[in-house]
């Protein structure tokens, strides 16, 4: 969606930078917010391993928790508090044992789903492979 209105704002500046070198600037900032957009689209992996869950992120890197440092995984949606406003809207919460850790916030708007299907279905056997299915039980 994103990439498809900046894709249109990159067209029609550039239709009109074509007629006057005045839109120039506009052309190139509608540009580099399209090429942005899909960098960061393709950023973004949840990655199911033997042992682990990977998430990655074109600002945040890449986060791995193994399965046995899992508490908590759970669907949260909307702002529950002040500090949800800089978070994914619809959002899978990963939350660690260790408390110090920080919990990862992955993003689920941009995945179909048939893909978040496979994924939850792939966590919930990973968790009863380890005797632990209390931890995706809200999934």
């Amino acid at each position: 969606m994103l990439g498809s209105i900046f894709g249109l704002m990159s067209l029609l500046t550039g239709i009109m930078a074509g007629s006057g070198k005045n839109m120039m600037p506009a052309f190139a900032a509608c540009i580099i917010a399209w090429v942005l957009v899909y960098l960061w689209l393709f950023s973004l992996r949840l990655v199911v391993s033997a042992d682990s869950l990977s998430y990655t992120s074109l600002f945040r890197g890449r986060r791995t928790f193994k399965f046995s440092e899992i508490k908590r995984v759970s669907v949260e949606c909307g702002i529950r508090e002040c500090s949800d406003r800089f978070k994914p809207f619809v959002r899978l919460v990963v939350a660690p044992t260790d408390r110090l850790e920080d919990p990862i916030y992955a993003n689920l708007k941009v995945f179909s789903r048939r893909d978040l299907q496979l994924l939850f279905g792939a966590l919930r056997d990973a968790f009863n492979r380890i005797d632990r299915p209390d931890v995706v039980r809200g999934l």
